[in-house]
């Protein structure tokens, strides 16, 4: 099974800003002078990867949606599950309906806390892991994920990969013909989060 998302509102943006601007209890990083401390993007390109015997197939977008603030250290990507794009319209509309029921949980998130404190300055390809939750249809679990900072025209490209449980979140496993999908979905993610204007 595949997932694709896209683009979520500004609406929703600004309420994640103003979330992250909140006091945190976590020690404070290091303070940042004359450096961007907030990043964030719509056009992000996501992939889940779903396997059976003999074959393998992939749904893709290029709108995920993420928010980095470096001043709390937390970030945050969430998906609208009602754009899955499989390359199969039937599919598409199945997977929908049946399985994940985006009529009623129209979003995925995952929200997380570095491990290690992150630089405003990145000045290399910086390997980071992040503790949060992964959240679809409204059942939490939390999870570790591995990925990279990577400085990129004046913004941080964020790319990372983990894989998900399908029976965590109540999804029966699609069949494609005689076989049924691996329980284990790969997620992979790229995106370049661009500096965020402070408001004075």
């Amino acid at each position: 099974m595949s997932f694709t998302f896209r683009m979520a509102s500004s609406a929703v943006i600004a309420v994640l800003l103003m979330a992250f601007s909140a006091p945190q209890e976590r020690p404070a990083p290091p303070a940042y002078e004359n450096e961007p401390v907030r990043f964030m993007s719509d056009s992000g390109y996501v992939e889940f990867v779903s396997r059976a015997p003999l074959h393998e197939f992939a749904g893709t977008s290029q709108q995920l949606s993420g928010l980095i603030d470096l001043e709390t250290q937390i970030l945050d990507f969430f998906v609208d599950l009602e754009t899955l794009d499989t390359g199969n319209r039937r599919r598409d509309r199945d997977m929908r309906r049946k399985y994940l029921e985006t009529h009623r949980f129209p979003f995925a998130e995952f929200t997380g806390t570095f491990t290690e404190t992150v630089p405003a300055s990145l000045s290399e390809r910086t390997p980071v892991t992040v503790q949060g939750s992964f959240t679809m249809r409204e059942i939490t679990h939390e999870i570790q994920v591995d990925g990279f900072l990577t400085p990129e025209d004046g913004g941080i490209r964020v790319t990372a990969s983990w894989e998900i449980l399908l029976e965590d979140y109540n999804i029966d496993r699609p069949r494609i013909v005689f076989y049924e999908l691996s329980d284990v979905q790969r997620v992979s993610i790229d995106i370049l989060l661009q500096p965020v204007a402070e408001t004075p």
